[in-house]
């Protein structure tokens, strides 16, 4: 019986985190989509696309292979999360540049660009945050993954009502998407600390490389997925006009 009212437990703390993530992004949306003119909204769209192709990148399958191998070995815990911290820093600078450098070949606006390099930081942000819910996950602690949708939803919600209020554009939307990435990480991080661990940095070269290999193959299938859904609103960008992918 406490097998399954745990599993009842976090199935329905994550039901309820996941209901609130999506009904907050569509509202979210909506009020984007009403503040920003039509062209704008379609930059807007072009830019996430580009970002969420290449933010796969800073996963790669690390999160799935730490879950499995913290919940195998709970005292491996620490050495799995410096592992991942160390891996995602370096998959980070390479999705950084891919994005940055992406965005100078198919866009000349000094507008856009800001916003895109905003985005590419928020990105980066989001996948350090990302650490904390696998170690939530490997301990069977769901309560902890909806907490942090909720802060992470609502922080971004308020800053998007604030962008809209204050007319910040496009930097101000994007950054209350980093602020939401970095209000997240920031939980993670107090809750691990006080719940589960103390991290610490560490190296251990076989064991990143170990996380690095295993993961490989999940995220080359997560790149592809990723890419196949999102790689219709780049070629829209590029042959049609910003307003057209605002429409789409």
């Amino acid at each position: 019986m406490a097998g399954s009212g745990r599993i009842v437990k976090n199935s329905l703390a994550l039901l309820i985190g996941y209901s609130y993530n999506a009904i907050v992004s569509i509202v979210a949306v909506a009020l984007v989509a009403r503040y920003l003119k039509l062209d704008k909204f379609g930059d807007y769209g072009f830019i996430l696309a580009v970002c969420n192709i290449f933010m796969v990148i800073t996963d790669m399958g690390i999160n799935r292979i730490g879950i499995r191998e913290m919940a195998r070995d709970p005292s491996k815990a620490n050495d799995i999360f410096s592992a991942s911290f160390i891996i995602k820093s370096c998959y980070s600078i390479i999705t950084v540049l891919l994005i940055v450098i992406t965005m100078h070949i198919l866009i000349d606006d000094i507008d856009l660009l800001r916003a895109s390099y905003i985005c590419a930081i928020a990105v980066v942000f989001f996948f350090y945050g990302d650490i904390f819910p696998s170690i939530f996950t490997a301990f069977e602690k769901m309560e902890y993954i909806t907490l942090s949708m909720f802060v992470e939803q609502t922080s971004y919600l308020m800053g998007i009502m604030l962008c809209v209020h204050f007319d910040y554009g496009l930097d101000g939307i994007f950054t209350a998407l980093l602020v939401s990435y970095l209000a997240r990480m920031l939980y993670g991080f107090i809750v691990t600390y006080k719940h589960f661990l103390k991290p610490k940095l560490t190296y251990d070269y076989s064991l990143c490389r170990y996380l690095v290999v295993e993961g490989f193959p999940i995220g080359i299938n997560r790149v592809l997925r990723k890419t196949s859904f999102r790689i219709d609103t780049i070629i829209i960008k590029m042959l049609r006009t910003a307003s057209e992918v605002g429409i789409y």
